[in-house]
């Protein structure tokens, strides 16, 4: 799904930062609480105020959508143990559980509906 969406990378040097102010794969020397509030700060301006979105609507936001889309995705044709292998590798996790904290967290992985069971 990724792959779609974004350029080609492969001639990118992989010491430099995939996105900067200035350019895709770029040299960017500033610490990295500096970048990510350069970037929050940005999207405040440009999509925040512009939308009127309060403040649930972040850029990490888009990253749990992004990642349950990916995780639903990945389930059609893996285990749910396959899947969160996987995503595992693109979100970072350190473990399983701390992975299944997150998707329950943003409600990528909902527990089984078991209301027929209540019903007479």
């Amino acid at each position: 799904m990724l792959f779609d969406e974004i350029p080609d990378l492969s001639n990118l040097n992989p010491d430099h930062l995939l996105f900067t102010p200035t350019e895709i794969g770029g040299a960017w020397d500033t610490k990295e609480t500096n970048r990510r509030n350069y970037f929050s700060k940005r999207f405040k301006q440009k999509v925040k105020e512009h939308f009127n979105l309060n403040e649930d609507f972040g850029l990490y936001s888009f990253r749990h959508t992004y990642i349950t889309k990916l995780y639903r995705v990945i389930l059609k044709d893996a285990t749910p143990f396959e899947a969160k292998s996987k995503l595992m590798l693109i979100t970072g996790h350190s473990s399983m559980s701390a992975l299944e904290k997150y998707l329950r967290d943003i409600d990528a992985e909902l527990a089984e509906d078991y209301s027929n069971l209540l019903k007479e």
